[in-house]
């Protein structure tokens, strides 16, 4: 209070004194303000009348769009009031001093309180915050989030500098578009997804504002977060949701990666999906076992040769492995001919062969394919392995063992 004295007026008198306050950060408290007075309720105009009892409340505590009564002016819902904010672009009725929005209304799907490391309610926190200044709607990116993921467990190791970011933009983020650009931050550390937005918006306001952003990737462990933003992609989604309804992220067709071809997949994304979902069971990744890497390459070789595969295989798996004296203590071999991708290969092995991929007993593995026919050999050791690269960025930084 005292601040402003002698005079105790709001109005500050002219002087030479330097304005330090940027324009981002008078648009940010500007913002805040108007959230917060959006949300007090006004003084009342007329004596004061009977209380009328509360209107029923949805999870979040917002009132559903059908419980309204038809006073549209006086009572909205948040998600209602959210969805009539439109681009500063999209077209208006004009013909009196107030305006209607013609296009655009965005759905605002309520978000569950706290929780750490969903992706789907930070972006969606992001989104609404870019609307109201006018701006698109990102979408989440499953390559940068796996680059977040190989940068996040870097950080955590303490090995992370501007070397190995360059290392992930060459060789996952690069071949997304020629003009792609791309950058990364690490946060940390926050008890909730709430609290890292507010610090995020902060620290790189101009970055998460910047109008050519078109995606991000996010990556959470232990309270530290992970994102990793990029502008100028090649590939799209057909339709971006404001607050995606689903855990799913955009996966974008494959790409020029035949540096990371080895037994003809791309073997660091296959690792990189698989042992993301061992880590999520809680799970110990998997290494690449050369001698069970190999046999499913023979395998692959003699499916395609044939032009069918058999449950038990062209050949006794077991019987190869241990012909080359490797001591394995347990294998388990699947196979098929519907190889499109990396991504539709570990759909079909999640789900056809969930239990037995996320089996803490199975350590290795060996995967291959030809010409659409696909071998996975799964076994057990007598010996630990050591993992130093749970999702590796090229076939250097695959795990293997022998």
């Amino acid at each position: 209070y005292d601040f402003y004295g002698p005079e105790y007026l709001l109005d500050v008198p002219a002087s030479n004194m330097d304005n330090a306050n940027s324009p981002q950060y008078l648009e940010k408290i500007m913002t805040l303000i108007a959230e917060q007075l959006r949300d007090v309720p006004h003084a009342p105009s007329a004596q004061m009348q009977a209380v009328p009892r509360d209107w029923p409340e949805d999870s979040d505590g917002e009132l559903d769009d059908d419980e309204l009564d038809t006073n549209q002016e006086t009572k909205m819902t948040r998600r209602q009031r959210d969805a009539r904010i439109v681009p500063h672009a999209e077209a208006y009725d004009t013909d009196t001093d107030e305006f209607t929005p013609i296009v655009n209304s965005y759905p605002q799907p309520a978000l569950s309180g706290g929780g750490q490391g969903n992706p789907q309610r930070i972006i969606c926190q992001i989104n609404r915050d870019r609307e109201r200044r006018y701006l698109s709607s990102l979408f989440l990116h499953r390559t940068l989030s796996d680059a977040a993921e190989s940068l996040g467990q870097r950080y955590a190791d303490g090995r992370l500098d501007s070397a190995y970011f360059d290392r992930v933009f060459n060789s996952r983020i690069a071949p997304l578009g020629s003009s792609v650009s791309s950058s990364y931050k690490v946060l940390g550390s926050f008890n909730s997804d709430d609290d890292y937005v507010d610090a995020l918006e902060n620290s790189i306001y101009d970055s998460l504002f910047a109008r050519t952003l078109d995606a991000i990737g996010l990556y959470q462990s232990n309270g530290v977060y992970t994102i990793v933003l990029a502008s100028g992609l090649r590939d799209r989604p057909r339709s971006i949701d404001t607050c995606p309804g689903d855990a799913s992220q955009y996966t974008p067709p494959d790409g020029d990666n035949s540096g990371n071809i080895e037994n003809g997949i791309d073997l660091p994304a296959l690792m990189c999906a698989i042992n993301r979902e061992r880590t999520h069971a809680h799970v110990d990744a998997f290494a690449v076992h050369r001698a069970l890497h190999n046999e499913a390459w023979e395998q692959a070789k003699q499916m395609s040769k044939l032009g069918h595969y058999t449950v038990d295989g062209p050949r006794k798996v077991d019987e190869s492995i241990y012909d080359q004296r490797v001591y394995v203590k347990e294998l388990y071999w699947v196979a098929g001919d519907s190889y499109h991708n990396t991504k539709t290969l570990v759909d079909v092995l999640m789900a056809s062969y969930g239990d037995k991929l996320l089996d803490p007993k199975y350590q290795v593995i060996g995967v291959a394919q030809k010409d659409g026919f696909w071998s996975v050999i799964l076994g057990s050791l007598y010996r630990s392995v050591r993992i130093r690269n749970t999702c590796p960025l090229t076939l250097s930084d695959v795990d293997y063992t022998s």
